[in-house]
């Protein structure tokens, strides 16, 4: 069987029970089923790198400081990167359910052997580099072997986290076999969310000597649980079709337009964002690419999905880096000519040199591996 014809087992379901779901993040093949979940991943991916776009063409003045595009970006800065990484969460618990089995210690110690060389491989490498890139370009932190513990195993470095509480949870889920046991499943979750919005605004200092790793589990075990749930009870075809596609957006906008509006920003309104957005991501992936259906732009993108998430921040840095260096600052720098340049060089960085990157990588011996260990390994 040829390579792309196993990739089509290991994403349709038809794969060997070891296969991850974190290992299809970002490669599917068009033909497969779940594309409407990796299209979903990706279209999330984009949005990773689009506030980062924003938030330096506000930074360096490409876009004007104040007003509403100011204002917009302040508000939505408190459930944006919520929302969004829910997505991936979602995604792993859907596809955990749909091509794992995992129910007794030997089940668990095979599929966890390899996804600790999934996560960990990314997560440990784009640690390194992040605090590499750092000390060549003369920011903070630099690279030490205390920063990088720090960063490892106290606080990591944005949205690598996903990495690490990931496998955290699934070291403690199990697939559910029946409806008592997934019922207990979601039971479980929805008192650790509940519980970590209690904690969080009762006692606010307590909360934050939990620590990243307790609090991010609390908060986003949820959305993985409700993952499962969607492809134990084959919930997907409810939930992509236009008319709830249609309905889940403009409640979404709606709701997104009072928040903005009354500069809403509490737990609950974050909560309730990402459970609409969640939604209209699914919904409308769902309906787009029913029965494995996608396009050329997203058969694209998808084989450069976790490089533009992983590769984004440290690639926009360097370039911003060597800018300044040829003497553009911000807008007004070189008479003007900071302007277009900056506005062409960041989403150049944060989109088209990382999948540049990734095409050298996937070409130079085996250094892919370290942004997708999977296409390296056996099923």
């Amino acid at each position: 069987m040829n390579a792309q014809m196993k990739d089509l087992r290991v994403a349709s379901g038809t794969s060997p029970s070891n296969a991850s779901p974190s290992e299809m993040h970002g490669h599917a093949p068009s033909q497969a089923k779940d594309t409407w979940i990796f299209n979903a991943q990706a279209t999330a991916t984009l949005g990773f790198s689009l506030w980062y776009v924003y938030e330096d063409y506000l930074k360096l003045g490409v876009l004007p400081s104040g007003g509403p595009v100011s204002h917009f970006y302040g508000w939505a800065s408190n459930w944006w990167f919520a929302l969004l990484i829910a997505v991936f969460y979602f995604a792993a618990g859907y596809l955990y359910e749909r091509h794992q089995h995992v129910t007794d210690f030997h089940q668990f110690a095979t599929f966890m052997k390899r996804e600790a060389i999934v996560l960990l491989v990314p997560y440990v490498s784009f640690t390194v580099l992040v605090l590499v890139d750092n000390s060549l370009i003369g920011a903070n932190p630099g690279f030490s072997l205390a920063n990088l513990g720090g960063k490892l195993f106290l606080s990591p470095n944005g949205s690598l986290g996903y990495f690490i509480v990931l496998m955290a949870i699934f070291v403690v889920t199990r697939t559910p076999q029946t409806d008592k046991g997934a019922a207990a499943l979601m039971a479980c979750a929805m008192a650790a969310k509940l519980a970590s919005m209690v904690v969080a605004i009762a006692l606010p200092g307590f909360y934050a000597g939990l620590g990243y790793f307790v609090t991010n589990f609390a908060e986003n075990w949820i959305w993985f649980v409700l993952g499962v749930f969607i492809a134990k009870y084959k919930a997907e075809a409810a939930l992509g079709n236009f008319p709830m596609a249609f309905t889940v957006c403009a409640f979404l906008l709606m709701f997104l337009a009072s928040g903005c509006m009354q500069d809403l920003t509490s737990n609950l309104y974050v909560l309730s964002i990402t459970i609409f957005g969640i939604a209209v991501f699914f919904s409308i992936t769902g309906a787009v690419f029913k029965n494995g259906r996608t396009d050329k732009f997203y058969a694209f993108i998808g084989k450069y999905t976790m490089a533009i998430w992983l590769m984004h921040p440290i690639l926009a840095q360097i370039t911003l880096w060597a800018l300044k260096l040829m003497g553009i600052t911000n807008a007004t720098s070189a008479d003007g000519w900071g302007m277009p340049v900056l506005a062409l060089a960041l989403p150049l960085a944060c989109y088209v040199f990382p999948v540049l990157v990734m095409m050298l990588l996937d070409r130079t011996w085996k250094f892919g591996f370290i942004v997708y260990p999977a296409r390296y390994l056996k099923h």
